[in-house]
């Protein structure tokens, strides 16, 4: 073998290592992107999700605080809980739980993506 084939074949070796990283940044850059997306996607969901928890809980409160004036009738004694107070409690007691497991699932989500999806995605929520 001569020096010219010689360094033919390292040429196209070194060609073939450029197209290979090229095409692993161009597969990472695709993955960082979707990723990126997939976040956009889970945070406008949480917000979403908050906004009809919110809305919910509201409702179930106003539910229980109409409920309990229709049974004490203005009186300052404590009436007895009925069962439906009881079913509404405990509804909003569900709704609280599911809001607080939907933000443990947000931070989880968030703390394994790659910094760059993360900022990206902003899956921080606003107050």
């Amino acid at each position: 073998m001569t020096t010219e084939e010689r360094l033919e074949r390292i040429e196209n070796g070194w060609l073939d290592i450029q197209q290979a990283l090229k095409l692993t940044i161009a597969i990472g850059t695709r993955t960082n992107e979707t990723i990126a997306a997939m976040a956009r996607s889970i945070a406008h969901y949480a917000d979403a999700t908050d906004a009809r928890m919110r809305r919910l809980e509201e409702n179930l409160d106003g539910l229980i605080r109409a409920t309990t004036a229709e049974h004490s009738n203005g009186k300052r004694h404590s009436v007895k809980t009925t069962p439906t107070e009881k079913a509404l409690r405990a509804l909003l007691k569900d709704a609280k739980a599911i809001n607080k497991r939907l933000q443990t699932l947000e931070k989880r989500a968030t703390r394994r993506m790659p910094a760059k999806a993360r900022h990206a995605g902003r899956l921080s929520r606003k107050p």
